[in-house]
């Protein structure tokens, strides 16, 4: 899954930026861990 496209990197580094949008970039970087993680134990049973 590709997120860079969305531009979340770069409207988080405007001094500016709302919580919403720290909330929102924190959320998708877990989501991002969690989903890679999950990858892990998929490859990990297979290879089991």
């Amino acid at each position: 899954m590709r997120i860079g496209g969305l531009g979340i990197n770069k409207a988080t580094q405007q001094s500016n930026t709302s919580e919403i949008q720290k909330s929102a970039k924190k959320t998708v970087q877990k989501a991002m861990t969690d989903g890679y993680i999950e990858q892990i134990k998929e490859m990990a049973k297979r290879d089991a």
